[in-house]
């Protein structure tokens, strides 16, 4: 061998050996991540910051330092469409809320065919209107989708890396499945935290809030606002049950709710905290709100048509000031209750009436 041959075969080796270094230091690179995902994934019981974490790790996962050519989405899936809940990418483009028809996306539909991760080039001859326009916009070149399940089998969206550069590799789609496997456990979790918190806090009858769920909405009240709340009894449950049967008596309440969701607007928290008893908890009240919101209610139930006859509940009301105890603030809506329901001037001990709340404990949200 000539001493020029021998150094070129030295600058082969050299460079060889250089690749297969960087190769190892990706591969160490990615498998950092995937662990770091396992903690970072189970962390959240928020299913929107699940979503959001695994999106910007599906990206840096694909992304070696110093680089912006990928970008990481994470598309939820409906019926026959798909929307936009997160994505990252370097160069600070974002198309959050951008939605389209699944069957326009040249790759999403074999994905979920295949129900595994799966890569390729982005045609946008093969793309609909509204895949095509992202796929132009950001430039996207090649692409790898991962499906996300939930509960074991509903497919909850689609996790994508796309590169601008170069396409992506087999064992990059392996370990982005590994993330999509993660991903899945973690939004399955957090989704079933999501629902047993809300169970906690719905009255099964009614399906709106229960006594524990307005507790929450009254400590969440900002203590700088006026306020008001409306205490409400329905009128002659007991003689419908006695008459009727306590199916009767459900239907009554299921209905009355029903009615009184339809009064109550966005903000504010209707609650049934009782037997015959429902509450609403109106925040940013004039002095004047309660009063409208009172006879609004009543209006709304003597409007309902039920085997059982004619509906109607009584309705007291109290105006809370900046700083006021809601507490206090209910007790006056209930002794405002009383007289409405028995027509006497004098209301019974607070103390033995159901119609009270938990104090606050720690510091009032501002």
């Amino acid at each position: 061998m000539t001493e020029k041959n021998s150094t070129i075969e030295i600058v082969r080796l050299r460079e060889e050996l250089a690749a297969c270094h960087e190769l190892l230091a990706e591969q160490r690179r990615q498998m950092t991540i995937l662990e770091f995902a396992t903690q970072a994934l189970t962390y959240s019981l928020d299913p929107a910051q699940v979503v959001q974490t695994a999106t910007g790790l599906a990206a840096t996962l694909a992304s070696p330092p110093g680089t912006s050519a990928r970008r990481g989405v994470y598309y939820e899936i409906s019926a026959e469409t798909m929307r936009i809940i997160a994505d990252s990418d370097d160069t600070g483009a974002s198309a959050v809320g951008a939605w389209m028809p699944i069957s326009e996306h040249p790759m999403i539909p074999r994905a979920l065919a295949a129900g595994q991760a799966v890569a390729g080039a982005l045609d946008p001859e093969h793309a609909g209107p509204r895949a095509r326009q992202i796929i132009a916009r950001f430039g996207l070149k090649f692409a790898a989708y991962v499906p996300v399940r939930v509960k074991g089998a509903a497919v909850h969206g689609i996790l994508v890396v796309s590169s601008r550069d170069k396409p992506i590799t087999g064992e990059l789609v392996e370990r982005l499945g590994g993330l999509g496997a993660l991903t899945s456990l973690a939004l399955t979790n957090a989704l079933r935290h999501r629902e047993a918190e809300a169970d906690a806090i719905t009255d099964s009858l009614t399906g709106l809030t229960n006594r524990r769920g307005f507790e929450h909405a009254v400590d969440r009240l900002p203590t700088r606002r006026p306020f008001a709340l409306l205490a409400i009894d329905v009128d002659n449950l007991k003689a419908i049950n006695d008459g009727y049967g306590h199916a009767a008596g459900d239907a009554l309440l299921v209905a009355i709710g029903h009615v009184l969701a339809s009064v109550a607007r966005k903000g504010e928290t209707l609650a049934r905290i009782g037997g015959d008893e429902f509450v609403l908890l109106i925040p940013d009240a004039s002095e004047e709100t309660p009063a409208v919101v009172a006879r609004r209610a009543e209006g709304a139930v003597a409007g309902l048509n039920l085997p059982t006859g004619p509906a109607s509940v009584s309705v007291g009301w109290a105006s809370g000031a900046v700083g006021d105890d809601p507490c206090l603030v209910l007790q006056r809506a209930d002794a405002r209750l009383y007289v409405a329901k028995t027509g006497e001037g004098t209301s019974r001990d607070p103390v033995t009436r159901p119609l009270t709340l938990r104090r606050r404990t720690g510091p009032s949200p501002r």
